[in-house]
């Protein structure tokens, strides 16, 4: 984690992605601030996102994974989504003030990563991401999009107008990062109710 902090930290791409992607998110973070706060990460085969969080300040992060993930570092938590459900619903778990995705919930429910096939996985998974959050939480939401939604065998699904609505359901839109058509990030707020 600290190789992947110090390598974000000197401007270097961090994760599979492009530098743009890191330069997305930390832009991101800059409008939306993470410092001090309780985070979660949705998706992670590798700890990059929680980097960058935690180098913008965040206090904590836990990582939510369909693999199991052993993180040994003090300010991450990592667990497999019915673990974290379970603890949630029991209180053992609190409201996130912010919840990261980055090109993960588009994967969810096509079965490539481990999960269960469901062709609504993506939105159920934001809906998850929705009750999570405290009143007033970020919700950053990574994913592809174009003019019209598909899906691309398991691989991945590209979002159109018409999905994106329904993945940011409840959610208060706040801005976005990035382009309109390919990888953006959506800045999303849940209301104080």
């Amino acid at each position: 984690m600290e190789k992947l902090r110090a390598t974000a930290q000197r401007g270097e791409v961090v994760g599979g992605y492009t530098i743009q992607a890191n330069k997305d998110i930390n832009e991101a973070m800059r409008r939306i601030p993470v410092s001090g706060l309780r985070g979660a990460v949705l998706g992670s085969e590798s700890p990059w996102v929680e980097a960058l969080v935690l180098n913008a300040g965040a206090k904590h992060v836990t990582t939510i994974e369909y693999g199991e993930i052993d993180s040994t570092h003090p300010a991450v938590s990592a667990f497999v989504p019915c673990k974290a459900a379970e603890m949630f619903l029991t209180g053992k778990l609190e409201p996130f003030d912010f919840i990261m995705t980055y090109s993960s919930l588009e994967h969810s429910g096509l079965g490539r990563y481990g999960d269960a096939l469901n062709p609504y996985g993506d939105l159920e998974a934001a809906a998850q991401a929705w009750c999570m959050l405290k009143p007033g939480g970020i919700f950053f939401l990574g994913v592809p999009v174009s003019s019209k939604s598909h899906i691309r065998w398991n691989a991945d699904r590209n979002y159109g107008p018409e999905r994106l609505k329904e993945m940011a359901a409840g959610f208060e839109q706040l801005g976005m990062v990035g382009r309109w058509a390919g990888q953006s990030l959506f800045l999303l707020k849940k209301p104080l109710e």
